[in-house]
Formats: C-alpha cells, structure tokens, sequence
C-alpha cells in the first residue's frame, strides 16, 4: 500500500461507512465464536492484514489482540 493511501484509510476509518460495517461484522462473527466458547475464556485474536489497526481496539474488548501487515 502506498502511503498516501495509508494516511487516507487512516484519516476516515472512523467515520466511512466501509470501515464501519466491516468492523460491525467482524465484530458480530467474533462474538458469536466467543459465545460458544465462554465468556469467561478470553480469545486470542491475530489480525493479519490490520492497515492501520483500527479494529484492534473493539478486538480487543474479546481477548488479546495482535495485528500484522506489510505495509
């Protein structure tokens, strides 16, 4: 990724309609998988791919979260 584009996704990730419901939908899978396992137990989540990070912080709230990319 270039990094202008990097600074772009950065600076609208929080408002864009894309990012938005992807994070819901990621979110909704990841709670539904905790759901089977157990609240109690908490997950550990690797974010392959994570741009910017932005979805770290709701990953978080389900366990440890840990994000990777090759930009």
């Amino acid at each position: 990724m270039q990094a202008n584009e990097h600074e772009e996704m950065f600076r609208v990730e929080d408002f864009y309609w894309w990012f938005i419901g992807r994070r819901n939908l990621v979110e909704e899978i990841v709670a539904r998988f905790q759901s089977t396992r157990g609240s109690a137990v908490p997950l550990k989540i690797l974010d392959v791919g994570c741009g910017t990070g932005a979805n770290l912080a709701m990953l978080a709230k389900y366990g440890d979260a840990i994000g990777v990319d090759a930009s």
